[in-house]
């Protein structure tokens, strides 16, 4: 996933079961997960479950990119 310079995207809380795995490979990202506010740096990452309010910020100024994993349960 890459990520523009300023680029925001929020997430509700919702009912939706699974899973997400952020790991940052460049660049610099600003995670609120369920009201508390993580800095990730390159070759940082974190989990959390996919029904926490969630958003993302790119506070850097160049693009960020991350690999960006989400489980489902059927």
């Amino acid at each position: 996933l890459t990520i523009k310079p300023g680029a925001t995207a929020k997430t509700d809380a919702n009912s939706e079961d699974g899973e997400q795995f952020v790991l940052l490979l460049k660049g610099q990202l600003e995670m609120d997960v369920d009201g508390k506010k993580y800095i990730l740096k390159e070759g940082d990452n974190m989990h959390f479950k996919s029904n926490v309010a969630h958003q993302y910020k790119n506070t850097s100024n160049a693009a960020t990119k991350a690999l960006w994993v989400r489980t489902y349960v059927w």
